[in-house]
């Protein structure tokens, strides 16, 4: 039984726009244990200071929609990163700034539209929620615009100027698309990849290998109602991704997209295409798949050129059935506590602040 615990960051863009002053509780697990991909991540805290008088601007228009800081009144600003046009904002040092429907997400001091899991409340600002706490307990509004060849939800709303195109590995409204790996391939740092997002084959942390041969991109969608045999779903995730709520997240909140499968053969080396069982139940929960790393244990799946298959507890601290570079260890070690695989929290841009 293998679990893979990997605690993502989902912070998103956040560009204000210038020019103007001023548990889905459906439990899964792989084909060969259970999968755990923990709870999504966010810099976005409740912050509980004083507040020191740095709050911008009356209240009046926070989270209505927009194009320019201009019409969000004076001391607003103007989130162009959210599909429809943007969103108003301000700026804040504790949740009170930001009125009975919003939080100060600390990362960039700005308020944003609050949310609970599977709430719903994100949908017509055209985003997703992200927890501020490991229960879920308050959540935060982040962009997940959907592009072409997708399909949002009824009245959902879709980019607009001044940012015009949706970018699928980041969920933000965009004036061109950035570069980047694709979901599921190789990376070695958040900048590799095209989401921003990479889970290294090393720790950040420990230094030690995490069992993702080369690293794996990974990006962020709005998880959906699941249904067993049919695909994985692509909800709003980059083309060849699909995104699955190992976490327990409900539809709604934003969830890792990976890169989608029908067969083995179709993931790369150390990767295995995983169609996952329903909890306490046998067979395939999706008609097609996801590459995750492989179980090197199980008859058929072996590691890539220079890594061996973990036999039993080492001391890289991998548990058995994962594969770590290099010859495989002369002696046994005693048990010790598998890390979390923790992706640092990334940012696909700084705010920017109109003139």
């Amino acid at each position: 039984m293998r679990r893979f615990f990997v605690a993502v960051s989902a912070v998103a863009a956040l560009a204000i726009a210038p020019g103007c002053t001023g548990e889905m509780t459906m439990d899964v697990v792989s084909t060969d244990g259970t999968v755990d991909m923990g709870p999504i991540g966010s810099d976005a805290r409740p912050d509980t200071r004083t507040d020191t008088g740095t709050d911008s601007g009356p209240m009046g228009s926070i989270f209505i929609p927009c194009t320019t800081n201009a019409m969000c009144g004076t001391g607003g600003t103007c989130l162009t990163t959210f599909p429809g046009g943007g969103i108003c904002t301000r700026r804040c040092t504790n949740d009170r700034a930001c009125g009975p429907d919003g939080v100060c997400e600390t990362q960039n001091m700005i308020c944003l539209p609050a949310c609970s899991s599977g709430g719903g409340e994100c949908d017509q600002y055209g985003g997703g929620c992200v927890p501020l706490d490991d229960a879920f307990t308050m959540g935060a509004c982040l962009p997940s615009c959907y592009g072409p060849g997708t399909t949002p939800p009824t009245g959902y709303p879709a980019c607009a100027a001044p940012m015009p195109m949706c970018d699928p590995y980041s969920g933000v409204c965009v004036t061109m698309q950035p570069m980047g790996a694709a979901d599921g391939d190789p990376c070695t740092a958040d900048g590799d990849c095209a989401g921003n997002r990479c889970i290294t084959e090393l720790d950040a942390t420990t230094n030690e290998p995490t069992g993702w041969v080369g690293g794996y991109c990974l990006s962020f969608a709005r998880a959906g109602n699941l249904m067993q045999g049919q695909p994985v779903p692509p909800s709003n995730c980059p083309p060849g991704a699909g995104v699955v709520p190992l976490g327990g997240e409900q539809p709604g909140d934003l969830a890792p997209c990976f890169h989608t499968c029908n067969a083995s053969s179709d993931c790369r080396a150390g990767y295995q295409c995983d169609h996952l069982q329903p909890a306490m139940g046998t067979g395939n929960f999706f008609s097609n798949g996801i590459c995750l790393p492989v179980d090197c244990n199980t008859s058929g799946m072996t590691c890539p050129s220079g890594y061996h298959c973990v036999t039993q507890p080492s001391d890289a601290a991998m548990p058995p059935g994962q594969c770590e570079a290099g010859a495989a260890d002369a002696g046994v070690v005693p048990d010790v506590v598998v890390p979390d695989v923790v992706v640092p929290d990334a940012s696909v841009g700084d705010v920017v602040v109109g003139d």
